[in-house]
């Protein structure tokens, strides 16, 4: 992928890959082709240094920061023995990796640990390896059969199961109002930025949102059973944004100018809230590569999600492991 982008199309850049296998995998021809590969996806391999110089994350947080900031909500407010429920490829491994010892730091204790293969159509077998003392179930499901997840579990707890805590990723572009999801009604939700708009959202975030074209429900505002991927597309419109800031601050020309790019953009540090950052307010480290910025937690409400509290940035901090700036072109 990457060296086609490269070779046939002659890009300067490659940015937006999502999925965090899909980075792993093409990173390393990114930084044989010296291309800047700006990438929006979550994972913690940008930050854990096993990528190289050119690969970048400046739009969206990691699972590893998401996940601490997270936790101490969780544990204050909902439970403290949790069972985990995640996709068994690096995006579940990253949460299981680092929201168990961050629930452990708040008093917690991650009881048992249900990873569920990726192409699984069916979950219900699962659903008794969770243990009856479990006070919450953290899940992450994503894919093309999340919505068939969210109903068996539905379905096999009916009301009287643990809380549930869960990742907007497994709902993404999905209708809340869809048959089956009733019983979420109540349970909590990270989400990178509001799906719905919230009453008192700054100004720069409604003209995001109409920018977008997504309504008040967060849906196209020519469909509305079009859904928006609303807590992750703000890192699209973000790391573009920090392209361009980039490009102008290297004066770029063209390709010999891309090792110039990097070096701009490793020289980021704290982005305000604003029209270019309108999920929040970030600090950018250049050592790693990775931004850190705030979280939402939102909670189901009458079918719709409402935001009920705010991270800071401290609370997904971690010290760095890596410095990607030590490493040559």
């Amino acid at each position: 992928m990457v060296e086609k982008f490269a070779n046939q199309h002659k890009v300067d850049l490659v940015y937006g890959t999502l999925f965090s296998h899909v980075v792993v995998g093409s990173a390393p021809a990114a930084g044989e082709l010296k291309i800047p590969y700006y990438v929006v996806s979550e994972g913690y391999h940008v930050a854990s240094g096993k990528m190289n110089r050119y690969c970048v994350q400046p739009g969206i947080t990691d699972v590893k920061a998401q996940a601490r900031s997270m936790a101490p909500w969780i544990a204050g407010n909902l439970g403290k023995k949790v069972t985990l429920v995640y996709p068994d490829y690096a995006f579940g491994h990253d949460h299981r990796d680092f929201f168990t010892p961050a629930i452990e730091a708040q008093g917690g204790q991650v009881v048992a640990k249900v990873p569920i293969p990726p192409t699984e159509t069916s979950f219900t077998r699962y659903f008794p390896q969770i243990p009856r003392d479990t006070d919450l179930i953290y899940h992450v499901m994503v894919g093309p059969a999340v919505l068939t997840f969210v109903k068996e579990m539905g379905e096999f707890f009916g009301s009287g199961g643990p809380q549930l805590f869960g990742f907007i990723d497994s709902l993404e572009a999905v209708d809340m109002g869809s048959p089956g999801l009733e019983f979420l009604e109540g349970s909590h939700f990270w989400e990178g930025m509001p799906r719905y708009a919230q009453p008192d959202q700054p100004d720069y975030v409604t003209a995001y949102r109409e920018a977008a074209g997504i309504d008040e429900n967060g849906a196209s505002v020519n469909d509305a059973k079009d859904v928006s991927t609303a807590a992750h597309m703000f890192g699209c419109w973000e790391t573009l944004n920090i392209i361009k800031a980039s490009m102008e601050a290297c004066d770029y020309k063209g390709p010999d100018d891309r090792a110039a790019m990097i070096e701009a953009t490793e020289a980021m540090t704290e982005m305000e809230a604003g029209p270019d950052h309108p999920q929040g307010k970030k600090l950018f480290n250049g050592k790693i590569h990775q931004v850190f910025g705030e979280q939402s937690i939102s909670q189901v409400k009458d079918g719709k999600l409402e935001v009920v509290h705010r991270t800071s940035i401290e609370d997904g901090a971690y010290e760095p492991e890596a410095d990607y700036t030590a490493m040559s072109f």
